[in-house]
């Protein structure tokens, strides 16, 4: 796997992360690192998620749009 595709990879992972977070807070639950296994399971699938995303707009994007 390229440089490219693995930093490409990474952000979106980061980014999924960053929406678990955002979901963690909103919903009043308490963020925790300890099973680092759910963790890795998260990435993965995270990644296959980036593999067969089609769309421009991230995510978080397409779900605010689908609120209003």
């Amino acid at each position: 796997m390229s440089a490219t595709t693995m930093e490409a990879l990474e952000k979106k992972v980061n980014v999924l992360e960053a929406e678990l977070l955002t979901i963690k807070r909103s919903s009043g639950a308490e963020t925790e690192r300890k099973d680092l296994n759910a963790w890795d399971q998260l990435e993965t699938i995270g990644a296959e998620i980036s593999k067969l995303w089609k769309s421009e707009k991230p995510s978080w994007q397409l779900i605010s749009e689908s609120r209003r």
